[in-house]
């Protein structure tokens, strides 16, 4: 039998500050409610294992999205490096050349 959860419940599971707020949550990671009727103890439910397989998802894509990211390494700058680069002009690479010597 699966575990049903209310928004409070849901709530408190995934440490966000009030049921409105884990409904947005939930509703973003595309985990839909039951609703098992009107009347006392009944009404949304949200059941515990699809909450978890979405804590997963969000977890796999986030690494996902961290590993293909990947740093460029550090180009050492020379005055050489930013005359071709056109970030300094030739004028002003005589100058620093003249400096550093």
């Amino acid at each position: 039998m699966f575990e049903l959860l209310t928004a409070q419940e849901a709530a408190e599971f995934l440490r966000l500050k009030d049921p409105e707020t884990a409904k947005k949550k939930l509703a973003e990671w595309g985990v839909q409610p039951y609703y098992l009727g009107k009347g006392r103890g009944v009404g949304y439910r949200y059941r515990k294992d699809e909450i978890f397989e979405a804590l997963e998802n969000t977890r796999i894509s986030q690494s996902t999205k961290n590993s293909n990211k990947k740093k460029k390494p550090k180009k050492e700058r020379t005055l050489m490096s930013e005359l071709v680069e056109g970030n300094i002009s030739a004028s002003e690479f005589a100058e620093r050349l003249d400096e550093d010597i």
